[in-house]
């Protein structure tokens, strides 16, 4: 028996909120053969960030392996891929190597170039809400529909003057301090736009003079 552990990382850190993933393919190949000596799919529920798995390595054609991932969504589509890489399983339970391999997005808009916002708001009233619209293209500058893309505040500290409560959904809304604040949109690859919004009280009085 050997003993690794796996620890990937998303390229791009807002992947992991933007793109749901359902099930993850973990397999072990022999590196001069390519032959898998683990290959299996685990299920992945949908809001858990980390799953516990035990597998079982045979150690017959030594410790070097090639480690790959694939994380698939409801429908079973390819969203991240990860590797092969090169990893080496430990021959001791008390001593466990540490695999971290970069999961890089392959789905729907993966070919993206640049990305867009769509009429954005200049400037919102204490309370209100809008809609945040995205559009990703490629490199002829085409809309690829069915990207996923992302919704943040650059600035944490401006969750005081706006708030975007989910990073899939287009949706800010207005507190009630003033200022301005700057939002963008992200793609799985990478890829943003910013946008500036005024948060500003709703007025209430007219005076002539």
């Amino acid at each position: 028996m050997g003993a690794l552990a796996i620890a990937p990382r998303y390229a791009n850190l807002l992947a992991d909120a933007i793109v749901d993933v359902s099930a993850v393919r973990i397999r072990l190949l022999v590196p001069e053969t390519n032959v898998a000596v683990v290959d299996t799919t685990v299920a992945f529920p949908v809001g858990v960030d980390s799953i516990a798995i035990r597998l079982t390595v045979p150690l017959e054609s030594g410790l070097d392996f090639l480690l790959a991932l694939a994380m698939t969504d409801a429908a079973g589509d390819t969203v991240f891929r990860a590797g092969p890489i090169p990893v080496k399983v430990s021959s001791s339970p008390f001593t466990v190597r540490i695999a971290e391999p970069v999961l890089t997005y392959v789905g729907v808009g993966a070919n993206a170039t640049a990305v867009r916002f769509v009429n954005p708001p200049l400037a919102l009233n204490f309370g209100q809400t809008s809609a945040l619209v995205a559009e990703a293209l490629d490199a002829q500058g085409t809309v690829i529909p069915g990207t996923p893309i992302g919704y943040e505040l650059v600035d944490p500290a401006d969750s005081t003057r706006a708030t975007i409560p989910d990073p899939k959904v287009g949706s800010i809304t207005a507190r009630s301090v003033r200022g301005v604040v700057p939002i963008r949109a992200v793609l799985a690859t990478g890829q943003t736009v910013q946008h500036s919004i005024a948060i500003q009280p709703v007025a209430t009085n007219v005076i002539a003079q």
